[in-house]
């Protein structure tokens, strides 16, 4: 997944994902350049990657935002955030993970979007 990386090549090799992955990079929240762009990424700061077709992740602190609100409103409330590490808007409610993520899975049909916070570095990769 964009913006991560395996925690053990050798058993990513193997198949074996338990070990999970990690950020590239660190992410940039509370850097005063942090802006706002077409799904996040201002230059020096935070944004987002939209991720489709993927099970919402797992967190036993999930937030669920008031309803209405558009996917680019939920991101600029989440890059003010540092907490909200995920995004995503499910049956017209906004779900934030405070959270690193747990267990995402894309699947080639259905599921939904998710919006992942990425340091701006890996945006553009």
């Amino acid at each position: 997944m964009k913006g991560f990386e395996s925690r053990s090549a050798v058993d990513w090799g193997m198949r074996d994902y338990s070990g999970g992955s990690m950020r590239k990079t660190p992410l940039g929240c509370g850097s005063s350049s942090a802006a706002i762009g077409p799904r996040g990424g201002g230059v020096g700061g935070d944004g987002f990657v939209k991720v489709s077709c993927v099970k919402p992740p797992e967190s036993t602190n999930m937030t669920k935002a008031v309803a209405g609100v558009e996917a680019e409103g939920y991101e600029a409330m989440c890059l003010k955030n540092c907490s909200c590490m995920a995004f995503a808007v499910v049956g017209g409610n906004c779900i934030i993970s405070p959270e690193e993520l747990l267990d995402i899975k894309q699947f080639p049909t259905g599921g939904e979007e998710v919006f992942i916070r990425l340091a701006a570095s890996d945006l553009g990769a």
